[in-house]
């Protein structure tokens, strides 16, 4: 019969729990971050800033991206608009 492997003792089980605290912190602190990012883009390509909620969503995520890249944006259309009537 084999032995069982030693338990870790305090100090690495201490060692562990605060790394993965501080791996925590530094993960909210990347969603926090690209949620602001993307609120900023929403909101200047002239959508929704909430749109960007959606981006914590996975496969939605990509749908969102594409819209952004190929959709003919507010803004733009606001503009298009504003110079055919000065034309």
């Amino acid at each position: 019969m084999p032995t069982p492997a030693p338990l870790p003792d305090s100090s690495t089980i201490g060692a562990l729990a605060a790394f993965g605290v501080i791996y925590a912190i530094i993960v909210i602190v990347a969603i926090v971050l690209g949620i602001i990012i993307n609120w900023r883009i929403a909101s200047k390509a002239g959508y929704s800033g909430p749109l960007s909620l959606l981006m914590l969503i996975p496969f939605v995520n990509i749908v969102i991206i594409l819209i952004f890249a190929f959709s003919k944006w507010p803004i733009e259309q606001q503009l298009e608009a504003m110079r055919s009537k000065q034309t």
